[in-house]
């Protein structure tokens, strides 16, 4: 007491007067409240210790630690610390103390003055977590507390067990006599304040909640053996007093009866027959006094034995000795020692030792002092004065010296003659419980079984044997006895048989029949009560009983004072109980058990100041050291000084090395649930001293630790070592718990259904109705608690788990238990508010009502209080807001869906996904994600196909996704073992209760009367225009009032309404007299009607709520005196209102009802979600069955659930995720979960995780669904919103082989593609985008890794193209789609949303990615060549390609090349190898890049080392250059058409000569492998024949040459064709021969004609620059434009076209050709028309002569098709020689005419090829007339989109004629034009790709723009 004054403090500030406590010698905790001065004004906060010890009245000045300002709760720093104070401890329940608990508090109340208070208190209520209190806890002041008012009391600590564990907030007052009186005070618990305190490192105590549940209820630890009789009965000499002299022997016989009737135990009539024996005597002359005087001995000794009673002894010694003054009374002197304890006097008296009697004597003092030794050589000496009584005495020595079996023959030899001794028997009884004690359990000195208050032994079924047969000898004594009528033995072995069955809580119950039997026999019989209290069972007192009387009138003795006080404790009254014990306490101090009377102290004192005093004086009393420690370890205890409590009973363990120290220690570590401990201590328990009720301990010990599988793997070791005796009934409650725990139902119900059988209590029941619930056996858990019910099991829980599993099966049952539960619990608060939540979900809400009213009637939900609406707005402002926030953290992956859900409260995971299916199939471009997957999240196959045949981890998440797909019997195929949460059925139950409507009766009534009223002539009005709204509210009146108002005064109608809502927002002021007296209330339009007559008076009182009628009233007045209809406006509330009163037909009759259209939206909103939500509750049902078809498959097992203190914060979901991680990195086993937090991680310690995207790659993979499944999955997720999904290859692979051979593919792109590219965009462009934040360290953005993945597909799937048998038209449109529409330029991540450098090189990158595909792809089937020629061909169309691009992609791809050869790898050779591979893919480059490529230094070298000496044949196939010139020349030896061969045995080569055309010879190269195909390769040589080696063949090369070669010159050549300068003479002839009109017209003869082709087109038309110089000097331009147009105006169509598309070649290829970069675009298109003339005039001849190898048509079909390839028809038109005057005046004259609205689009792209060329005034006019129809013509429907498109190409390039710069400016300008002047165009599929396509043509920079615009026109 006087530690928590020294710490608490009197504190002012300001005006306010308040008390804090000490928390550390230098801060304080009190309320907020009590330094709000400060935290407003800077007032200066004092606090004043006036109770420190030894010191006066201490001042500190203290401030404000900053924390929230809002909290209630402050924490102060005082300016100088204070040292000698010992601050409480604080201490944070986290479970709830139970009701009445008594608590204390001390502070300074104002009415006090400066004195502080102490204040009982007791705990009173718990206010609800959602009502907005600083306090959370109630308390009742103690009726003896007489202050009326604890004012200056907020801020004290509240205290329990000496801590601290909550903080006064306020008082509640009640007003009585007129005066404010509190009636009870609030408290701020610390558990609510730990975040605070955590915040400032601030230390606590937590004590929590156990999640695994203890099997017992009540554990009473500390109680040792008790023994409350005395031996002395079965210590007593029985056999005649003394040595029978002569003269008595007379009466031998008699003496001898009579003590066996005394032996038999009946002692009444052995007493009787005594006193006839001494009347007889007395009575007869004959017989000798001497014999008198042997009678009365007798009989003073059996004074002594029986009762103790030396007075009535001592008179009949006198009268011996009167009769014979040398009578031997050494037996009686020795026994009355022994009643003095005085042992050694006895002894002396009774030496020598000369017979018999005093020989027993002798043994009995041994016995009473234990003197073991000296009886055994007294009896050895003397045994042969040895009776039956010397056997059966020494059987007791015998026993003490804890030697049975010598104990069992001494008895045996004892009952030799007579076997009918009760005693005698009982004792046998007594040595076989010796015998089946281990040794470490018996104490010296005992020689009967203490009693024992909780189970000391285990008991296996040979010892249960041996205790039955040990209650059949203490039944065969008891028979005895009762057969003798001794009522005093019955109850000795009664109560040596409640001793002895007390060893164990097997035999409880055995032990209350046996205490209710010695009640029988005798009121409160001391050992009865004794064991009643000691075990905590309630004695029915009798009424005004006094527990005095026992001791009263049963003597004092200290088993009735030990009666007497247990039987006040009883009773409960504990002050008495104190009170007596201190009176009895001599009797304690005199029969040597102070110890006891400390214990019994304990329980009885609940006062700390009077415990410590009485602890004080312990060391006052003489008793043994280690008895006196344990006591003080009891008011350690009592104290609740746990700390030292431990120390203490550790420290004493230390010492003593004891096992009842090492136990006492277990228990303290047991009581404060410090497992980890007890499971140390008690295995150091069984180890050191073999007790196996150790196993108890440690069983308990980590069932609640959670160590389920040690538990379990020790209950196995029990059992392996047959300890069946461990195997309690609450060891295998912790098996089952364990096995329920760990989610091993089967087995847990197995199990649970034998310990039923063993003992049926409501915790085994609840736990294997549990078991069989979570194993989806639901009908079997009612079934449990059915049958406990029946058998008069009465338990509030199993009535509420009862009617919850009834809830959706029969809730008549249901509600009939609920009923059951309140009864049953006398209607606590708790079960009232769980019933009326109960009943409201099963649509009773009446009696929920009911509930309601009750408890706030009663008081028993103090705190819930009403709040006006303008609360409720900001409240639910606040909670939108915070949902908001909670949102945003999920969806930006920092909270897993479990937490979030859990927080969002009352929200289904089931329900959301199903509401989000159900909007997001219906709505295209404003989907809500259903965010399942991170995007950087990639599928990957090979981890995936390693857990096939193995086990695998499910959580719920993925559970519902593939139930949605109808996948869930699929996955059994891929993997043995499926793990589901063990909460499974819980959380399926949840998740339904969430999908039920809260009130479904409420629903229903709606619904009702929604329809009703639709029924009815009911007129509905729009909403007003925005423009009219916009007016209204610029009043500032809120808009539900002014809106109504406003149109009820335009339509002249009549608003009905009870309420303002500006009043309820507490904005009175806005409305003004005028609006009110417009607007009559429902009561006052039935107050109307019935004075119009219209409706009666019954109807109008129906109506309960607000009933005031103005009369005053104008508008009422009028009305009433109206005689048409009136006209009202209402809302939902009156028709709700009239609906109740049943007036639905009456009023609609009688009023014309107008109500705004959306009146009902509302409901039906409400009625279609509640069908969705039972849609979701049916599919938690298929699941839940799906799921119990699986598992009884065989398929299914689960995960159970671990412990943890953090578990404690969160609720089912969240937890369900923690055992899921807990159980999967325990096991390192793969776990699907959809949660986009987790699967943002790979791994986590050390398990894999996927998600429900990875299931359907790897069932796709594996063949266990159809590709038509496969893709319905992916296409209705991407339709659903699943997000953020990266399209797997395997799926665009699939659609991409659908896309047929068609000229214009984007006409047959599957639908699913365009699904997937609308998903694409609406991730990456909406308002639901990826996320561009870093989520984890080491991680790119969300945005950037999904798109770098995304790409790494896309590469994946070009791969696939190019190595597929397709046509090569089909490979370049599919790749043009492909890279226009699935990578990583098509769509919006952080690396493409601006420009900077590090974007830019990104962009570089990827885009040098794929010219890295040959690289990766060299193989056979990879069209490497036409690839390269795609990809350079697409590049080039990039305007920034030629703008340094090509420069820095061409860069980055010779570093890639380069660094091909750092890899380190430990091959042969390496360098050769990677060279021969980058030599083949260079070699598929066009030659343009080659040489680009080969620029490179470090390239060229090792590319000419590759030359040097190897030759490229084909598919990575080389030979040595100097093998391959040999065959050369050896071919060229024969003639055109010849081939020779070489080889081995596994390769063959053919060397063909196939033709020679002028320089030019073609060879055939093939290559013969077996069991491989045939590969071949042309070879174009040129000058073989001219380089040879040869002369011959030299000379055969010339002469080949002879027709553009005169007579003179071949003879100079052939003269010297051996010189050394042949080389020279060669290049001189190539020069003059090409330079030859005649060389052109020979290769086009050859190119037309000949089958087979060593020309290409290229070949062709790169003309020598004399030739090209040639053309220029002998042609006009005139004349060519004349041929021109004689060959355009040719009536042939095919010839005209012909020539128009090979004029459009001829002139891009060289105009592109670098060699003829000098000369001006116009020299270009001379030489490409001369060119295009000379060719159209030998091709036509060919065809005429009918030697052109393919027909003009094909002919036609090639030069267009490469022209589209090439993209030259885009950039030129053939628009030639047109007449300028008529062409514009053609243009001039279409625009004045035409009215362009009407226009179509064919007139409009006819009229713009001529506007191209048109160059007069009206241009920009005409210009600004084709953009307004080009803005216009979008908002059409059936729009040709194509034909608009190329109209707006038309006009870019028209606009930008004369600045070609900026064409890309305009286009983007005009897509921005059209979105302005349209909020919304439609665009097919078809278009956008077009417009992807364009945008892949632009440069980074452009590309953006134009991306934005598409993504602008697809959301």
């Amino acid at each position: 007491m006087e530690n928590i004054k020294s710490t608490v403090a009197k504190l002012n500030c300001g005006n306010t007067q308040g008390t804090a406590f000490l928390i550390s010698k230098n801060f304080a905790l009190t309320m907020s409240h009590c330094v709000q001065e400060a935290i407003d004004d800077n007032k200066k906060i004092y606090l004043s210790f006036k109770n420190i010890y030894g010191e006066d009245e201490i001042e500190r000045i203290a401030t404000i630690l900053e924390y929230d300002n809002s909290f209630p709760v402050s924490i102060l720093k005082i300016d100088n610390k204070i040292d000698n104070i010992n601050p409480l401890e604080i201490k944070c329940f986290n479970n709830q103390l139970t009701r009445g608990t008594r608590v204390l508090t001390y502070g300074y109340p104002k009415v006090k003055g400066e004195e502080g208070s102490f204040v009982d208190l007791s705990i009173d209520d718990y206010l609800h977590e959602n009502v907005e209190n600083d306090a959370d806890i109630t308390l009742k002041i103690s009726a003896d507390n007489r202050m009326q008012n604890y004012s200056g009391m907020s801020g004290s600590p509240v205290i329990y067990k000496n801590g601290i564990i909550g903080i006064l907030t306020e008082q509640t007052n009640e007003l009585s006599n007129f005066e404010n009186k509190a009636i009870a005070l609030k408290m701020i618990s610390m558990k609510k304040v730990r975040k605070m305190l955590d915040a400032f490192n601030i230390n606590y105590i937590e004590k929590d909640n156990d999640t695994v549940q203890s099997y017992l209820e009540d554990n009473v630890y500390g109680e040792g053996k008790r023994k409350f009789f005395k031996e002395h009965f079965i210590i007593e000499s029985v056999d005649s007093g003394g040595v029978l002299e002569d003269y008595e022997k007379l009466i031998d016989n008699d003496l001898n009866d009579i003590i066996l009737i005394k032996n038999k135990g009946n002692i009444k009539k052995a007493w009787e027959k005594i006193d006839e024996m001494i009347a007889g005597v007395r009575g007869s002359n004959s017989k000798s006094p001497k014999i008198l005087a042997r009678l009365y001995y007798q009989k003073a000794c059996w004074y002594i034995d029986d009762y103790e009673d030396c007075k009535n002894a001592q008179r009949y010694i006198r009268k011996v000795l009167k009769i014979n003054k040398d009578f031997d009374c050494r037996n009686y002197n020795a026994k009355k020692c022994i009643i003095k304890g005085k042992f050694s006097e006895a002894k002396e008296i009774l030496n020598p030792i000369d017979n018999v009697f005093v020989l027993n004597t002798y043994l009995q003092v041994c016995t009473y002092s234990a003197d073991v030794d000296d009886a055994f050589g007294a009896f050895e000496k003397n045994k042969c004065f040895a009776n039956e009584t010397t056997y059966y005495l020494m059987s007791l020595i015998a026993i003490l010296d804890e030697d049975y079996q010598l104990a069992h023959r001494y008895l045996y030899k004892s009952n030799e003659v007579n076997k009918d001794f009760p005693l005698h028997i009982m004792m046998e009884g007594v040595i076989k419980y010796w015998e089946i004690l281990p040794s470490n359990m018996i104490y010296g000195g005992d020689l009967l079984p203490p009693m024992y208050v909780n189970s000391i032994i285990l008991l296996n079924n040979e010892l249960k044997q041996k205790m039955k047969e040990i209650g059949c000898l203490y039944e065969k004594a008891y028979n005895l006895a009762c057969s003798q009528e001794n009522i005093q033995l019955q109850k000795q072995i009664l109560s040596i048989c409640l001793n002895t069955f007390s060893i164990s809580d097997d035999y409880r119950e055995n032990c209350y029949e046996i205490a209710d039997k010695l009640m029988e026999l005798e009121n409160y019989q001391c050992q009865a009560v004794i064991y009643y209290c000691a075990t905590g069972r309630k004695i029915p007192l009798k009424e005004n009983f006094n527990p005095e009387e026992i001791v009263q009138k049963k003597g004092k003795n200290i088993g009735t004072m030990i009666s007497c006080i247990y039987l006040y404790i009883n009773k409960g009254d504990k002050v008495t109980a104190y009170g007596k014990l201190r009176e009895y306490r001599f009797k304690f101090d005199e029969t040597h058990m102070m110890s006891y009377w400390f214990e019994l102290l304990i329980r009885c004192c609940d006062d700390q100041e009077t415990l410590r005093k009485e602890q004080a004086k312990l060391d006052d009393f003489e008793m043994d050291k280690a008895d006196k420690e344990r006591i003080d370890g009891m008011f350690l205890n009592a104290l609740g000084e746990n700390e030292k409590l431990i120390n203490h009973e550790l420290m004493l363990y230390e010492e003593t090395n004891s096992e009842i120290d090492l136990i006492n220690l277990i228990n303290c570590y047991e009581r404060n649930k410090d497992w980890e401990n007890v499971e140390f201590y008690s295995r150091k328990w069984k180890q050191s001293f073999c007790n196996l009720m150790a196993n108890i301990k440690i069983i308990r010990s980590l069932a609640l630790q959670n160590k389920q599988e040690e538990c379990l793997n020790v209950i196995h070791e029990i059992r392996k070592n047959n300890q069946d005796e461990c195997l309690t009934n609450e060891v295998l409650f912790y098996e089952v718990q364990s096995l329920e725990l760990l989610g091993k139902y089967d087995e847990a119900i197995e199990k649970g259904n034998i310990l039923r059988n063993r003992e049926t209590n409501y915790k085994i029941l609840i736990l294997l109705s549990e078991c069989y619930y979570l194993n989806m056996q639901e009908e079997q858990a009612r079934f449990v608690l059915w049958s406990g019910i029946e058998n008069g099991i009465q338990n509030v829980e199993i009535y509420q788990l009862y009617a919850e599993y009834n809830k959706d099966y029969n809730n008549v049952i249901a509600e009939e238990y609920i009923n059951e539960a309140l009864i049953y619990s006398n209607y606590d608060a708790d079960v009232m508010k769980w019933a009326m939540n109960f009943l409201y979900s099963i649509g009773k809400s009446d009696k929920a009502s009911e509930l309601l009213f009750e408890l706030k009637s009663f008081g028993k939900i103090e705190g819930m209080r009403e709040i006006s609406f303008k609360e409720a707005k900001e409240l639910i402002e606040q909670v939108n807001k915070a949902s908001k926030e909670r949102y945003e953290k999920y969806n930006r992956c920092q909270m897993p869906y479990h937490l979030y859900i859990d927080q969002s409260k009352n929200s289904s995971y089931t329900l959301l996904n199903y509401q989000l299916w159900d909007r997001n199939t219906t709505n295209c471009h404003n989907k809500q994600p259903i965010l399942t997957n991170y995007g950087g999240h990639n599928v990957n196959l090979h981890e995936m196909k390693k857990t096939l045949g193995k086990i695998i981890t499910i959580d719920f998440s993925s559970l519902i996704h593939l139930k949605h797909f109808e996948l869930l019997d699929e996955i059994k195929y891929c993997w043995n073992k499926i793990i589901i949460s063990g909460n499974f059925r819980r959380i399926i139950a949840l998740e339904q209760n969430l999908c039920s409507p809260i009130q479904p009766d409420v629903l229903k009534a709606k619904k009702k009367m929604m329809n009703l009223w639709k029924n009815k002539s009911i007129h509905y009005i729009s909403y007003p225009s925005q423009k009219d709204r916009e007016k209204w509210l610029k009043t500032g009146i809120n808009f539900s009032d002014i809106i109504p108002y406003e149109i009820a005064k335009r339509d002249g109608l009549v608003l009905i309404s009870d309420n303002f809502v500006s009043d309820l927002l507490e904005e009175s002021h806005k409305i003004s007299k005028e609006m009110r007296d417009s607007v009559i209330s429902v009561y006052e339009l039935l107050t109307i009607l019935e004075k119009r007559g219209e409706i009666n008076e019954e109807l109008k009182n129906k109506y309960k709520s607000c009933n005031i009628f103005r009369k005053e009233n104008e508008l009422i007045n009028a009305l009433i005196e109206q005689n048409e209809k009136i006209s009202i406006l209402v809302d939902e509330n009156f028709l709700n209102e009239i609906f109740k009163i049943n007036g639905v037909s009456v009023i609609s009759q009688k009023c014309n009802i107008f109500v705004f259209d959306d009146i009902f939206e509302k409901i039906e909103n409400e009625i279609k979600n509640a069908k969705v939500a039972k849609n979701a509750f049916e599919f938690l049902d298929e699941l839940k069955t799906e799921i119990q078809n699986l598992k009884n498959e065989g398929y299914i097992d689960y995960y159970g659930f671990y412990e943890d203190v953090d578990k404690r914060k969160y609720e089912m979901l969240t937890n369900d995720l923690l055992d899921l991680i807990h159980y999967v990195s325990s096991k390192s086993q793969v776990v699907i979960c959809d949660d986009r937090w987790l699967n943002s991680y790979d791994h986590m310690d050390g398990c894999s995780i996927f998600s429900f995207i990875d299931i359907i790659e790897i069932l796709h993979e594996e063949g266990n669904i159809s590709d038509e499944k496969y893709i319905s999955v992916i296409t209705q997720m991407f339709s659903e919103g699943y997000a953020y999904i990266i399209p797997p290859f395997e799926y665009i692979r699939l659609l991409i082989e659908q896309i047929s051979n068609k000229k214009n593919i984007y006409e047959n792109i599957p639908e699913e593609l365009s699904i997937m590219c609308d998903y694409l965009i609406y991730i990456t462009a909406s308002k639901n985008k990826l996320n561009n934040q870093i989520i984890h360290p080491n991680q790119l953005p969300e945005s950037v890794d999904y798109m770098y993945k995304l790409q790494r597909v896309s590469i994946k799937a070009m791969e696939y193209i190019w190595g597929t048998e397709r046509s090569l038209l089909w490979k370049n449109q599919v790749s043009n789609w492909l890279i226009a529409n699935y990578s990583v330029f098509s769509y919006q991540s952080n690396l493409n949303e601006n420009i900077d450098s590090i974007n830019k090189k990104y962009y570089e990158i990827e885009l040098a990615g794929y010219l890295s595909i040959g690289f990766r792809k060299v193989t056979s089937d990879f069209c490497g060549r036409d690839y390269y020629n795609w990809l350079f061909n697409r590049l080039d169309q990039n305007t920034q390609w030629k703008n340094e691009l090509e420069d820095r992609v061409m860069k980055i791809t010779i570093d890639m090349i380069c660094g091909m050869y750092d890899y380190e790898v430990d091959i042969p050779d390496k360098d050769v190898g990677i060279s021969m591979m980058i030599y083949y893919v260079i070699d598929c480059m066009p030659e343009y890049y080659q040489k680009l490529i080969r620029k490179d230094e470090f390239i060229k070298q090792k590319m000419n080392e590759i030359e040097r000496n190897l030759i490229y044949l084909e598919d990575g196939e080389f030979v040595l250059r100097k093998s391959f010139n040999q065959w050369i020349e050896d071919v060229m030896k024969q003639e055109v058409g010849s081939s020779i061969e070489t080889g081995n045995e596994t390769k063959k080569y053919r060397i063909t000569f196939v033709s020679s055309e002028l320089f030019y010879q073609l060879f055939k190269i093939e290559v013969f492998e077996k069991n491989s195909n045939k590969k071949e390769k042309y070879f174009k040589i040129d000058q073989a024949l001219l380089s040879s080696r040869d002369e011959s063949i030299r000379k055969k090369g010339l002469l080949s040459l002879n027709r553009f070669i005169t007579k003179p010159e071949m003879e100079s050549y052939l003269k010297n064709i051996g010189n050394e300068n042949w080389e020279s003479l060669v290049q001189d002839i190539r020069t003059r021969i090409i330079s030859k009109e005649d060389y052109f017209i020979y290769i086009v003869h050859s190119f037309f004609e000949n089958e087979t082709n060593i020309f290409t087109i290229n070949d062709m038309f790169s003309i020598s620059i004399e030739f090209f110089r040639n053309i220029l000097e002998n042609n006009a331009k005139d004349d060519l434009l004349l041929k021109e147009k004689q060959w355009l105006q040719e009536k042939n169509k095919t010839t005209s076209k012909l020539f128009a598309h090979l004029l459009i070649y001829v002139y891009h290829y060289l105009k592109k050709n670098e060699v003829y970069s000098d000369f001006t675009e116009n020299d270009i298109f001379i030489v490409a028309s001369y060119l295009t003339n000379l060719v159209m005039e030998h091709i036509i001849e060919l065809n005429r002569n009918k030697k052109l190898k393919i027909p003009l048509s094909k002919c036609l079909e090639n030069f267009t098709e490469l022209n589209e390839n090439m993209g030259y028809l885009d950039e030129y038109k053939s628009n030639y020689n047109l007449n300028k005057e008529k062409n514009n005046y053609e243009v001039e004259k279409y625009f004045e005419e035409i009215d362009l609205k009407q226009v179509t689009g064919s007139d409009l792209e006819n009229i713009c090829q001529k506007i191209y060329l048109y160059d007069g005034k009206k241009l920009q006019d005409y210009l600004l007339m084709i953009k307004n129809w080009i803005e216009d013509i979008w908002k059409k429907e059936d729009v040709d989109e194509r034909q608009v498109l190329t109209i707006m190409g038309y006009f870019t390039y028209i606009k930008c004629k004369d600045s070609p710069q900026k064409v890309i400016d305009v286009y983007i300008g005009l897509w921005n034009s059209i979105l302005e002047k349209n909020k919304e165009i439609h665009l097919s599929m078809d278009t956008v790709y077009v417009l992807r396509s364009i945008m892949m043509s632009f440069g980074l920079e452009d590309g953006i723009r134009m991306r934005k615009i598409i993504e602008k026109i697809m959301l």
